[in-house]
């Protein structure tokens, strides 16, 4: 910006070429490396406007974009595991009020009690299944929430035993009472499903630079097996197996998804 502009008379006293200019103090006057170097008598030939072209993105650079194969396999995986798992959450949401109805009734107070420990279970372990995926391990510790949430599914056939021999004491209200039965029974076993999402959440985006789209098709997945295990159970799985049984099979499932998360652990998986 401190250069002259095109002088009108050359170093020789003719018309200077219109390309060029003279850099004040002759050949004294060029500082290297910040203007081109001067020709024989002591001008520099002025550069054209253009850009200089862009470097081109090397073959190896542009394939390193791509998303691998095997993690689109695996995103496929995650989603494929919160849909399992949300179909089990409901499958045991809708069993609870059938398997509860013998012991406080089917009134609003059951299905009201049932749908508040189970959300009040899934936002704890929401809660705990965040700080655990950051934490420890994430594959190995999902694997172990599988194992105790089938294990605590399981669980909830012998308090349905356990909670018929008790008898309600004289200060607790009714809906008191009904809520009671209810978190007894249930809110351990949606505290342990509802870790799983935050895991599985984490994992997928140690796969993906896509935070957005693996979030959203986390959640999605997860909706839409909630929405599955709705009408699955409630249509279908009830009228032909009933309530001890869909419970029996819920813990089966969770238990070979926890077989299927362990990895190489053989010891593990044989003990499951």
């Amino acid at each position: 910006g401190d250069l002259p502009g095109p002088s009108s008379e050359s170093s020789s006293g003719s018309t200077s070429d219109p390309e060029t200019y003279q850099i004040p103090g002759g050949l004294s006057g060029w500082i290297p490396g910040e203007i081109p170097p001067p020709d024989s008598t002591g001008n520099i030939r002025k550069t054209s406007p253009r850009s200089e072209p862009s470097t081109p993105v090397a073959p190896t650079a542009r394939r390193s974009r791509r998303k691998p194969i095997h993690h689109a396999w695996a995103l496929m995986g995650f989603n494929l595991l919160v849909f399992v798992s949300s179909v089990c959450v409901m499958t045991l949401e809708l069993t609870a009020s059938r398997l509860i109805a013998k012991h406080v009734g089917s009134s609003l107070y059951t299905w009201t009690s049932v749908i508040g420990v189970v959300l009040a279970g899934i936002t704890l372990g929401n809660y705990l299944g965040g700080w655990l995926a950051d934490r420890f391990h994430r594959a190995r510790t999902l694997s172990w929430m599988f194992l105790l949430s089938s294990i605590a599914c399981a669980s909830v056939l012998w308090l349905d035993q356990l909670v018929s021999g008790i008898a309600r004491p004289d200060y607790f209200s009714w809906p008191s009472w009904v809520l009671c039965v209810v978190g007894m029974m249930f809110l351990i076993p949606a505290l342990l499903l509802g870790t799983t999402s935050p895991l599985v959440a984490s994992m997928a985006l140690e796969r993906s630079t896509r935070t957005g789209t693996t979030v959203g098709n986390v959640y999605a997945w997860g909706a839409f097996g909630s929405i599955v295990g709705t009408f699955l159970t409630g249509f279908y799985l009830i009228d032909i197996w009933g309530t001890r049984s869909i419970i029996g099979m819920t813990a089966a499932a969770l238990a070979l998804l926890a077989i299927a998360i362990s990895g190489t652990r053989w010891a593990f998986r044989s003990a499951v």
